[in-house]
């Protein structure tokens, strides 16, 4: 049986363009069944009011991480800090036995994921395409255009021929920041790559990777 709907979480850790567009294109597609969840206000955050009175429905991370999280064919996590919010490293191993079940992880970086997000040493950590570094630096701002690094995979030809698919990928605006990451593990494929920053081995710093966890599949 095939369900009618792909059924898509997305928790992203602040509000950005990049969760607005994102979410947007996803809700447009009437086969994918959403559900979004997007970090406004942090524990660490001081706030003048009680949190009765505030608008806000509180983190449901019971619900994200437990509950309804083998219900979903994708899992989308952004920019999102673990540690801010105390939770059991329990909530992570759920998410590694959801892709070894065969469950799809889109993991989004940014100045408050990875390292600087709590995961390293977590089961969070195994089921990435890349080690992460135990740098302070880790994320670095500034603007720069990927390398293609493989311009067949089907997640960059996009079904068009070569000279096509070449020509959109250059005609795309630069991205901005990049983290740093101290190894590309075994089986996992580069896709993009910075084009000047490097691994400690001197290969081209992955600015997107994919590999398989068990039936499922990963992407950074």
């Amino acid at each position: 049986a095939i369900r009618q709907k792909y059924r898509i979480m997305y928790l992203a850790g602040r509000p950005s363009v990049e969760y607005a567009h994102l979410r947007h294109q996803l809700k447009a597609d009437p086969n994918h069944e959403l559900v979004s969840f997007v970090i406004l206000r942090n524990p660490d955050n001081v706030s003048p009011v009680p949190d009765n009175e505030l608008s806000l429905i509180p983190f449901p991370a019971t619900e994200i991480f437990v509950s309804s999280l083998f219900q979903f064919d994708l899992f989308i996590l952004e920019d999102f800090a673990y540690w801010r919010f105390n939770l059991p490293t329990q909530y992570l191993d759920n998410i590694r036995r959801f892709v070894a079940q065969g469950g799809a992880l889109l993991f989004i970086g940014g100045s408050n994921a990875l390292s600087k997000g709590g995961y390293r040493g977590t089961p969070l950590e195994d089921l990435l395409p890349v080690a992460l570094s135990d740098s302070q630096e880790e994320f670095a701002a500034g603007l720069y255009d990927p390398r293609v690094v493989a311009p067949d995979h089907p997640l960059l030809s996009m079904g068009l021929p070569p000279e096509e698919s070449a020509a959109l990928w250059k005609a795309l605006p630069p991205l901005d920041g990049w983290t740093r990451f101290s190894a590309v593990k075994p089986g996992s494929s580069v896709l993009l790559a910075h084009p000047n920053e490097r691994l400690a081995s001197g290969a081209p710093l992955p600015v997107a990777a994919v590999r398989e966890h068990g039936k499922g599949k990963v992407m950074l």
